[in-house]
Order: C-alpha cells, then sequence, then structure tokens
C-alpha cells in the first residue's frame, strides 16, 4: 500500500474499496494497479497494489508462499 500512484507500473480504475487500520478505522482505496519492488539484487513483481491517499507511510503486507 502505498499513498502515491507514482510507484505503479500499469494504473487499473478507481475502487469503492477501503482498507480497516489497526484502530479500526477506513481508509479509501482510490486505485491499484502493479508495481516492482528492487532489494539488491532481486526485483519483485508486485501486483494488487493498493494506493490509499491518506496513508503517511508505506505498508507491505505480505502473505505466506506456501499454505500452513
Amino acid at each position: 500500500m502505498s499513498s502515491s500512484d507514482g510507484i505503479l507500473l500499469s494504473r487499473l480504475p478507481q475502487s469503492d474499496s477501503f482498507i480497516t487500520v489497526g484502530n479500526g478505522s477506513t481508509i479509501p482505496i482510490s486505485c491499484h494497479g502493479t508495481s516492482t519492488l528492487s532489494v539488491a539484487d532481486t526485483t519483485f513483481h508486485l501486483d494488487n497494489v493498493l494506493i490509499a491517499l491518506a496513508l503517511v507511510r508505506n505498508l507491505l503486507s505480505v502473505s505466506p508462499i506456501y499454505p500452513r
């Protein structure tokens, strides 16, 4: 999640979805798309990157690759 759509490689239309944050309040998602994240010599391709203009910090949420 990010507050800037400048990180997106492809941008999909605005959504009527919301992000629920730790205190229970909701933040609207303005758009979503794909992006990349480069770390050392590796580039990760990210799908479903959410843009929420009210976020103060960028957030990265990673789900497990394999089910537990």
